[in-house]
């Protein structure tokens, strides 16, 4: 079962072949930026343990979604932290 301020990571190889594939781009402040093709999150393990895994997706529940199951998602674990940049400059 999950708790209310739980989120949990997936990984769904299509979606981070289209991040590689087609990366957005938008500018701001006169800059144009890039999303990275990689979001990386701290898997909540014990303080000691510093895991980090490649997620395309952050939900509130470990249940997978139709949509999920039918996309062969792996659910990745519990999450703690965000470890990546949101945005690149180019």
């Amino acid at each position: 079962m999950s708790g209310a301020n739980e989120i949990h990571g997936w990984f769904c190889p299509a979606l981070q072949q289209l991040r590689i594939s087609h990366p957005t781009r938008h500018k701001f402040n006169g800059k144009i930026l890039t999303s990275p093709p990689y979001i990386y999150w701290t898997l909540h393990t014990d303080a000691d343990a510093k895991s980090l895994a490649l997620v395309t997706e952050v939900t509130d529940t470990c249940v997978p979604t139709p949509r999920q199951i039918a996309n062969g998602d792996i659910y990745v674990g519990r999450l703690d932290k965000y470890w990546g940049r949101a945005y690149t400059k180019l």
